[in-house]
C-alpha cells in the first residue's frame, strides 16, 4: 500500500479578476511535500494551513512548483530553511540548497521519480515548463473523498493550471482555459494523458474531482 496521503489545503478559484491558486499537500515516508505556495500575499495564509496541522515550514522536505507564475510560487522563499538538502522545484528546474541544481531532462518525457509512488512529469502547454505530481494513495483525505468502491488506491495528479478546474469540462469550458494556455493545442495532448493516468485530479485553480468517463477522451495515449 503507498505510505502517502494527499490533502487540499486550500482550494483554488479564479474569475477574470481574481485568482488564487490550489495548495496541495502530500504526506508519508517520513516526509511531507507541498506542492504550490500560494500568492506573495498569502504568507501568513500559508503558515496558518500548516501550523493547523502541526506543521511549520522548516517541516517541509519539498516544495514542488508547477510551474513558474507568481500565483504559484509567492512564498517559495518561506521554505529555504529546516531540512538539510531541501528540494525546491519549480516546473523543469529543480535546486538543491544552497546553490545547487540538478540536471533532469523533463522535456524529453522522462519522469523524475521519488519513488515508487511518487513521480513527476512534463505536462507542457499553460506554459513550456508545467509539471504535474503523480501520486498513488491509499489513505487520506483526497483518497477517501475519491475512491470508487473497491478501490483500494487511486492515482492523484496534483496537476496545477493544465486544469484550471472541473468546470473546464463544462458546455463553455474551453474558453478560460485556452485562453490563459501558452500552447493549447499541446495542452490538451497533456489533458488527455494525465486523464487516463489518474483517477483524480487537483486543478491549478478549484477543488479536487474524480476523473468520469465522460472526461477521457477515445484516444491513444501513449504510455508515460
Amino acid at each position: 500500500a503507498s505510505p502517502y496521503s494527499v490533502e487540499v489545503l486550500r482550494a483554488g478559484y479564479s474569475s477574470d479578476e481574481r485568482s488564487a491558486c490550489t495548495i496541495t499537500l502530500v504526506s508519508g515516508a517520513n516526509q511531507h511535500i507541498l506542492i504550490d505556495t500560494g500568492g506573495p500575499w498569502e504568507a501568513d495564509l500559508l503558515t496558518n494551513l500548516l501550523t493547523a496541522r502541526g506543521l511549520s515550514a522548516s517541516s517541509i522536505s519539498m516544495v514542488i512548483c508547477t510551474h513558474g507564475h507568481v500565483d504559484h510560487i509567492g512564498n517559495l522563499a518561506m521554505f529555504s530553511t529546516g531540512c538539510p538538502n531541501k528540494l525546491m522545484i519549480v516546473g523543469c528546474d529543480i535546486a538543491q540548497s544552497p546553490d545547487r541544481f540538478l540536471a533532469h531532462d523533463f522535456r524529453s518525457g522522462i519522469a523524475y521519480e521519488l519513488d515508487e509512488f511518487v513521480r513527476i512529469v512534463h505536462t507542457p502547454g499553460h506554459s513550456s515548463d508545467d509539471v504535474t505530481v503523480l501520486v498513488r494513495t491509499s489513505s487520506g483525505p483526497l483518497f477517501e473523498a475519491m475512491k470508487a468502491e473497491g478501490e483500494s488506491e487511486i492515482t492523484v495528479a496534483v496537476a496545477g493550471d493544465l486544469f484550471e478546474s472541473e468546470a473546464d469540462f463544462n458546455a463553455d469550458g474551453d474558453a478560460q482555459w485556452m485562453s490563459r494556455s501558452a500552447n493549447s493545442e499541446v495542452q490538451t495532448d497533456q489533458r488527455k494523458r494525465i486523464l487516463h493516468k489518474s483517477q483524480a485530479v487537483v486543478p491549478g485553480h478549484g477543488p479536487a474531482f474524480r476523473v468520469k468517463p465522460e472526461f477521457q477522451r477515445s484516444v491513444s495515449v501513449e504510455e508515460m
